[in-house]
């Protein structure tokens, strides 16, 4: 008889609010880290955990995050890009992190992946020579199977992603210009976005037609994932 397997908010694909109310509620209770740990096997924990010490080696000498931040890594950077893990659609996947900077989620999420049964194909996409650098150093210690490009997603040529991801990178108006000559037909994008939210998707609208969803963050009370659609000029 098989063993029954209970849910994993962070690995199991769901874009279902209770999902997000239990990752909070866990998180009130744990701490991020701890969250992490009773989500993902050992290995992985221990990738994400050399991840962060080398962020913060790193962050002394070149700007990867916020210096205000570094002290809350964990919460800040780590889970909130790994929270995104959940929105993936089904099937072999591949995916493009539009300007990383410190691999953010970018790395996250291929760390997460090892422990998905389907494919998954990252890239990472970052225009700055140290950041690069430094990717390219964390590929190298994790082990991890990421395609780093060094250069602007401008310049790149098209992606055909199944799914494109960024982090504070710009408004949703100018992301979806980046986003759009590399997104698949049936792709999507999981955008996480601050308390302003309601007037980036209003002022995009303007320019782009698109299909949205947003999802509660589990980082943010104020915050929502943004997950994009059906783009096309309005």
């Amino acid at each position: 008889m098989e063993t029954p397997r209970f849910p994993n908010p962070l690995l199991d694909r769901s874009d279902s609010p209770e999902t997000g109310a239990r990752l909070r509620s866990e998180l009130s209770l744990a701490g991020a880290r701890d969250l992490l740990r009773g989500c993902l096997p050992p290995s992985a924990m221990d990738k994400l955990t050399a991840y962060a010490q080398l962020l913060q080696d790193w962050n002394r000498g070149i700007n990867l995050v916020a210096k205000s931040t570094i002290d809350d890594l964990w919460h800040r950077h780590i889970l909130d890009s790994a929270q995104l893990f959940r929105f993936r659609p089904e099937g072999n996947l591949r995916w493009l992190d539009i300007g990383t900077g410190a691999g953010l989620p970018g790395i996250v999420l291929a760390v997460l992946a090892e422990c998905d049964r389907r494919e998954h194909g990252i890239h990472l996409v970052e225009a700055n020579a140290r950041r690069v650098e430094f990717l390219r150093l964390v590929r190298r210690e994790l082990d991890v199977d990421v395609r780093i490009l060094h250069g602007r997603s401008e310049m790149c040529m098209p992606f055909q992603a199944d799914i494109i991801a960024a982090r504070a990178v710009a408004d949703l108006t100018f992301l979806i210009d980046l986003a759009l000559p590399h997104l698949a037909v049936r792709g999507c994008c999981i955008f996480p976005k601050g308390r302003e939210f309601r007037n980036e998707l209003r002022l995009a609208r303007q320019k782009w037609r698109f299909s949205s969803q947003c999802h509660e963050s589990v980082t943010s009370r104020d915050g929502r994932i943004v997950a994009l659609r059906e783009l096309s000029r309005a």
